[in-house]
Formats: C-alpha cells, sequence, structure tokens
C-alpha cells in the first residue's frame, strides 16, 4: 500500500482580526490628527480676530486723539460683528463705518459695558473711552474665549 502524503501549507498574509486591527488604528490616529488640527485652527483663529478686535479699538482711539475729519469715533459690537463709526452714535448706513466681520466659528458672547449698551466712543484730546469695561470673543465649537478689557483711560488690553 501506498503511503499518501497529505501537505497542508500556511497562508502567509493577514487574518481578518489584524486587519481589523490595523484599521481600527489607523482611525485611531487620523481622528486625533484632525482633532488637533480643528484645536489648533480654532485657536489661531481666535487670537487673529482678538487682534484684529484690538486693533480696531486703538485706531478708533487714534483717530478720535488726532481729531480725524474733526470728529470723535466710537466702536459698535455685535454678536458677529464689530463697526468702528464716526460720530457720537452708530449709523448703520454710513459709508465711512469699518466693520470687521468674524468667521461664522466666531462670535462676540459678552459685552459687559459700564452703563449698559454695545457701544465705546472715545473723547477728544484725551482719548478716554466714555464706558468701560470687557468684550469676549468665543469659539462656538469649542467654547474657548479670550476677553478684551477696555478702560476708562481708553487703553485696551486682551485679557
Amino acid at each position: 500500500m501506498s503511503k499518501f502524503k497529505i501537505q497542508i501549507s500556511k497562508l502567509s498574509g493577514f487574518s481578518v482580526i489584524e486587519f481589523l486591527a490595523a484599521a481600527v488604528i489607523g482611525i485611531i490616529l487620523t481622528v486625533s490628527v484632525i482633532l488637533s488640527f480643528q484645536g489648533f485652527r480654532n485657536g489661531k483663529m481666535l487670537d487673529s480676530a482678538t487682534d484684529e478686535v484690538l486693533g480696531l479699538i486703538n485706531e478708533a482711539r487714534m483717530k478720535t486723539l488726532y481729531s480725524e475729519g474733526d470728529s470723535r469715533y466710537g466702536i459698535r459690537f455685535e454678536a458677529g460683528r464689530a463697526v468702528l463709526f464716526k460720530g457720537t452714535s452708530f449709523s448703520e448706513g454710513d459709508p465711512a463705518n469699518k466693520v470687521l466681520t468674524f468667521s461664522p466659528l466666531l462670535e462676540i458672547s459678552g459685552i459687559n459695558l459700564s452703563g449698559g449698551g454695545s457701544e465705546v466712543v472715545f473723547e477728544r484730546l484725551t482719548g478716554k473711552a466714555d464706558k468701560s469695561g470687557a468684550i469676549a470673543l468665543r469659539v462656538k465649537s469649542s467654547g474657548a474665549t479670550k476677553n478684551i478689557s477696555i478702560k476708562t483711560t481708553g487703553i485696551v488690553s486682551i485679557q
């Protein structure tokens, strides 16, 4: 009688479990990179918007101090924008207005000015602000916030 020899060859490659494990690890790494990038992007966007608002406030104060156009200047704060305006009160259609519109991902979440309202007007010769307080800029998705402080002297700072 002849002897039959049965050989079972091992197949080399990935099993389904190994493939799934590698896919899960890849997905986890991808998600963590995306979330890190979004956090970084949101932080930079908030920093940039805060600097732009700070610059707009300082511009209004400087224009007032230099008596540009023989007038006072102010800033109006709204949820999605800040507006530099000429005069002692805001007028929506004035062509002299300089509008700073925020990204849809950002908003002014808090306007806490002495005496209420949403406008700050600067005094000629001294540059003093008619209202002091704080403005909070916020990233809608993460809640990250930066505060801009306006002192009665007209000096502004980021907190």
